[in-house]
Parts: structure tokens; sequence; C-alpha cells
């Protein structure tokens, strides 16, 4: 397991348990549940729990609990407790009478707030026995060498369980890699290092140029904002249809509306690499634009191949600005960010709908 993935899954955990208030939170609606004006007051003890619902919801698409699963493989976290079907089940009982309602309410944030507090001292002490194990020299060599680690993750099984697709994937991701660096740097590209395989989903850990790096994770998160906008007209587009089950033009125009989107999906890809390439260009004029209509096809065509697939990519670790350079945008966190919302929508497809999507951007030579 290599020890930049396992603290960039730690730094998930600080990220959507504390700096995004879910602790504060849940210690907020314990304090709550302390004042006897509350622990009689049904409606308060109801608002409470939906909010905590809520709150859990988000905590399980962010892929926090797949995450303190390899970190702590032996050990059980908050995100291993059944806390969103207690409070559902909570919520859903008629006949709950008030002082059972709170009893039950305070022993679940209790559970919760008790639980984030363990995990968040193992974690740390974790963080710190890793952050032993990487040599100063290795980050000086990354920051002279400008390099980032970043994470290709295959979730896709038709990918992960072929032996033969999954040298033609990282075969692709190669290419794209390298067509994509000649698009954006004029400075010939290394070849790209892979520095680790991991399992379960399959983690490509791979070394590439830091300025590519964040100009491919532009181009990305391009790609998901549109798939996600996507997902969302698809699925609120079905529920309005519900309401004119037999008015056949309309059914016609939404089917030409969504086939229109979705071929969006790799436009929006094509005119952000391209976009950046005239941007790049224009401060680098050794920059080629030799080939860039058969380049640009091609990366797109894998990008969204892969976003469709449910596979993702993240940025590991990244190279600290030189001293007086202006310190680059996180990119990496908007893309996470625009990856969770789409794992909570991919949910809602039905099968049919996912192999139709998938099948719609599938590479020629995938077969």
């Amino acid at each position: 397991m290599n020890i930049q993935d396992l603290l960039e899954k730690i730094e998930l955990f600080k990220k959507v348990v504390e700096e995004t208030g879910f602790k504060r939170d849940m210690e907020g609606y314990l304090t709550a549940l302390s004042n006897a004006e509350t622990q009689t007051n049904l409606s308060s003890l109801k608002d409470i729990a939906g909010k905590v619902k809520t709150s859990l919801e988000q905590i399980k698409d962010s892929g926090l609990k797949e995450a303190l699963d390899i970190v702590r493989p032996t050990e059980t976290s908050f995100t291993d407790q059944n806390h969103l079907a207690d409070i559902d089940e909570l919520l859903e009982n008629p006949t709950i009478e008030t002082p059972e309602f709170y009893t039950q309410l305070n022993s679940i944030l209790t559970s919760i707030v008790d639980q984030i507090k363990s995990d968040s001292k193992d974690l740390r002490a974790r963080e710190s026995t890793f952050r032993e194990y990487i040599p100063s020299d290795d980050e000086d060599e990354n920051i002279a060498n400008k390099e980032a680690i970043m994470s290709v993750i295959l979730k896709d099984m038709e990918t992960i369980t072929s032996l033969l697709k999954f040298a033609k994937t990282l075969e692709r991701w190669n290419q794209v890699l390298l067509l994509f660096h000649q698009l954006v740097k004029s400075e010939s590209p290394k070849e790209i290092g892979l520095v680790e395989v991991q399992n379960g989903s399959i983690d490509v850990i791979v070394n590439i140029d830091i300025d590519v790096a964040v100009d491919f994770i532009v181009v990305l998160t391009a790609g998901y904002k549109a798939f996600r906008a996507f997902l969302d007209y698809k699925l609120r587009k079905e529920e309005i249809l519900i309401g004119f089950p037999t008015n056949k033009k309309l059914q016609d125009l939404e089917k030409k509306s969504e086939a229109i989107m979705l071929d969006a999906i790799k436009e929006e890809i094509e005119s952000k690499i391209r976009e950046l390439h005239k941007l790049r260009k224009g401060n680098d004029r050794k920059i080629s634009s030799t080939g860039i209509d058969a380049s640009v096809p091609r990366i797109s065509g894998l990008l969204t191949d892969q976003i469709i697939k449910g596979n993702e990519v993240k940025m590991l670790t990244a190279a600290k600005p030189v001293e007086g350079e202006e310190e680059k945008v996180d990119e990496g966190e908007e893309l996470r960010e625009q990856a969770q919302q789409i794992r909570k929508l991919r949910k809602q497809l039905s099968q049919a709908d996912t192999k139709l999507l998938i099948t719609k951007y599938k590479l020629p030579h995938d077969d």
C-alpha cells in the first residue's frame, strides 16, 4: 500500500468529518438534547434527527467508509455502524413516544460522537507513523522535479477482472497522459512513472509533471461537471414524464434532449482541452499544435469512457510551490466533490440505464 495513498485517505476523514463541520454539528445536537425543553418537544427532536440523517447520508456518499476500511482494516470505525438505519427506523416509527424518541436519539448521537473522537485519535497516531516513512529527500526530489503523484482508480468490473482489458486500459492512460502533456507543455514529457498498483478497486499510482497534472485535473473536472449535470437532468426528467404518460411528442423531445446532453459530455472535455492548449501556448510558443485535431478526440474519448464507467482520478500529492511563485489552486478538491455527487446520482440509475451509458461511449477496441 502506497504511504501517500494512506495519508490521502486520512485526509479525507479530516475533510468530510472535521472541516465540513460534521463532527461539530453532531456535538452540537448532543448538547441541544441536554436541554430539558428539547427533551420533551417531539417536533424539535424529529428536526434534529432529520438533520442527523442528512449529514449521515452525505458521509455515506463520500466514500469515507471504503477509505477507512483500507487504513484501519482490523478496526471498527464510526462508518461501520448502522447509524443511518437506526435514524431511519426512529423517524419512521409512527407510535413512538417522546421520552423513548429522546432516549434513542441521544444514544445514537452519543455513539457517533464517541466513535468519531476515537477514530480521530487513532488516525492522527497512524498519520504520524506513516509520515516517518516518507524520506525528506524524496519530497525534495519531487519539488525539484515538479512532480505530482496521481491515482487512477479503476472500478469498472469489466476492466479490473480481465487482464487483457486492464492492460489495454493502462496503455490508453499512458498514451493519453503523454498526448495531453504535449498539448499544454513544450518540454518533452518524461515516461509516465508507474509507482504502484493497488488492489480492491484497482488504484494505479503514477508520477506526472505537476503543471500537466493540474491542467489534467481541470479537464477531468469539466467532464465530471457535465456528467453530473446529465445525471441530474435524466433523473429529474423521468420524474416529470410520469405526469405525461401518453404524450409521445414530449417523450420523443426528451429523448433527443438526453442524447444531445450525453454527446455534450465529450464535447465539454474537448473544449476544455483546446482552451488550455491555447492558454498554455500563449505563454509558451514552443508548444506544438501539430496533430491536435487527432489528439484531442483521443484524449476526450478515453476520459469520457472512464468517467461514465465510474473510474476516478485523484491527486495524492503535488509539489510545493517554489518560493516566490504563486501557490496553485487545489483543483483536486473540486474534482473529489464532483466525484462524490456523481457516485450518489449513479446509485439512482437502473441497471439498464447504466449499461446503456457504458455502451454509448464504449471504445472501439474494448472487445
